[in-house]
């Protein structure tokens, strides 16, 4: 197999493989000349590829003379390995939460059970995530359904798998340096982090039609910026807090009430022309990383990535 794919045709093979990764028992593939002239190369070179495939039991296949070829079984296992998908990456937020444990260790769990290695990086804002699925740094990423989707208009970027309300985040509070504040107030100093679209989504909504002062902080430090007085008050996800000092109020603007509904939901996003991690991603059963996951958030298992 290894000699196949370093070989002069070895391009081509692994271009065929992935292709039929996205080809269902009992669907037909396209004809070899379909395929020859997509890839520019021969049909000889495509029926070796399609050989190669066969005597390795990647697939199996079957002639029906005019009504063409159709792929009877497939071992995906195999095909990943001549379509050089041996290793994905992909990027999440910092876990910093149970929710984020959980879902790195369902999901580092779920692509080892499918036989393929997960890298996961760890980075801070779903803007930068989503930059480096767009550069083709990352094959899929983690981010909230509210950034998923604003990302989906302006870029070629599909949402793969949607996991659900809460999923990615319990919900959002208001954190207070002063205990007797209730809500966001005119002259206040609230802390954003402009590479979190989600917080600072929620922020603005929350400080909509007030005279405030908005200060840039990373989001990581917000929290320790309310209790050095740098800022009056900041939006931040509650999973994790227990902090004594900070006091913390419902979200109370009703954009930021519906804003936070769609960025509690986890969305896991790939680039457009990523074919081969669309389908692998659609493979994933949601109900299995969710149970995983909560299974983490209980204590129940280890968290493991």
């Amino acid at each position: 197999m290894n000699e196949a794919l370093l070989s002069k045709k070895g391009k081509t093979l692994l271009r065929v493989a992935s292709l039929l990764l996205t080809i269902e028992k009992g669907q037909r593939i396209p004809k070899v000349e379909s395929l020859a002239q997509e890839l520019n190369v021969g049909r000889g070179t495509i029926q070796s590829s399609l050989k190669i495939l066969e005597e390795a039991k990647a697939i199996e296949l079957l002639s029906r003379g005019h009504l063409g070829t159709f792929l009877l079984q497939k071992d995906v296992s195999k095909l990943l390995e001549f379509a050089g998908v041996n290793t994905i990456t992909a990027v999440m937020p910092l876990p910093y939460s149970k929710k984020y444990e959980g879902l790195a260790t369902a999901l580092t769990t779920v692509f080892h059970n499918m036989g393929i290695r997960l890298n996961l990086a760890f980075m801070r804002g779903s803007n930068p995530r989503l930059e480096g699925v767009k550069e083709g740094r990352y094959d899929f990423a983690v981010v909230s359904f509210m950034a998923a989707k604003n990302a989906v208009e302006k870029a070629n970027i599909t949402i793969e798998k949607r996991l659900g309300a809460q999923s990615y985040v319990s919900k959002h509070k208001i954190y207070f340096a002063d205990s007797d504040k209730t809500e966001i107030e005119d002259g206040m100093r609230i802390g954003i982090d402009s590479k979190s679209a989600d917080q600072r989504t929620l922020a603005e909504a929350e400080a909509q039609g007030k005279k405030v002062t908005f200060v840039e902080t990373t989001y990581m430090h917000l929290l320790q910026s309310l209790e050095a007085g740098l800022i009056d008050a900041t939006v931040w996800n509650a999973d994790e807090v227990q902090r004594p000092t900070l006091y913390a109020k419902e979200l109370t603007s009703s954009l930021a009430v519906r804003n936070s509904q769609e960025i509690s939901e986890t969305a896991l996003v790939a680039h457009g022309d990523k074919q081969t991690i669309s389908y692998l991603l659609g493979l994933i059963d949601k109900q299995e990383l969710l149970t995983i996951q909560k299974q983490v958030v209980e204590g129940k298992i280890i968290p493991s990535y």
